[in-house]
């Protein structure tokens, strides 16, 4: 039987693009890689790939063949590889990874990538991985948690920037100095009406451009 051709990048410096260099080395040559269990071409593929195209290999294997990949990435990458995974992938993962895993995982990422995850799971499993969490973090989600997606105070739990539809300009800017006190999160905020629903967004370039007797839309 033909061995599966080496993987051997070009740059050793640089992490391979997404839309560069990674693409040339198809899925199905990843996945011979992987049957074979080549761990020295495999190790190196997962130490230069985007982490975009980990997930992409991973979500396309079978599960065993999927944490075998996973677990080959180091702690850090394991983070960003989780979460370019889809919502499916990610919740069959909690199935088998272990619960200092899920932990580890989670403390870093975006609250708001967490929070979708521990949404989408079953809630007796989702207490199980709160209760394993640092106590300020799973404060932080279970308070996002108990508002409603595409709602105000879910996203201003996110600490993003919220202006309402219809208000004149010069009043949002005001809202969104107020958010700037307390957050980085200002270059894109979120128009809602007035029942609190998130109705579409808005740049904060193009909000300081309009007209101070102009209305939000």
């Amino acid at each position: 039987m033909k061995e599966p051709v080496a993987f051997k990048p070009e740059r050793d410096d640089e992490m391979i693009s997404y839309h560069e260099k990674s693409r040339h080395l198809s899925v199905e040559l990843i996945h011979s890689h992987i049957v074979a269990k080549n761990i020295t071409v495999l190790e190196e593929y997962v130490r230069k790939a985007h982490p975009a195209d980990i997930a992409e290999i991973i979500s396309s294997a079978k599960i065993e063949d999927a944490l075998y990949v996973f677990r080959l990435c180091d702690k850090d990458k394991q983070k960003l590889v989780f979460v370019e995974l889809g919502e499916a992938t990610q919740a069959e993962f909690v199935g088998y990874l272990k619960l200092e895993e899920i932990a580890f995982i989670l403390e870093d990422i975006e609250s708001d990538d967490a929070t979708s995850f521990i949404s989408e799971i079953e809630p007796e499993k989702a207490e199980e991985i709160l209760n394993s969490l640092d106590s300020k973090d799973s404060a932080k989600i279970r308070s996002q948690m108990s508002f409603a997606e595409n709602t105000a105070g879910r996203l201003m739990s996110f600490d993003y920037a919220v202006v309402k539809e219809n208000e004149a300009a010069t009043k949002g800017i005001s809202n969104v100095r107020r958010t700037a006190k307390e957050t980085d999160n200002i270059y894109l905020i979120y128009v809602i009406d007035q029942k609190g629903i998130v109705k579409g967004h808005l740049q904060l370039k193009d909000l300081l451009l309009s007209h101070h007797k102009n209305k939000i839309s």
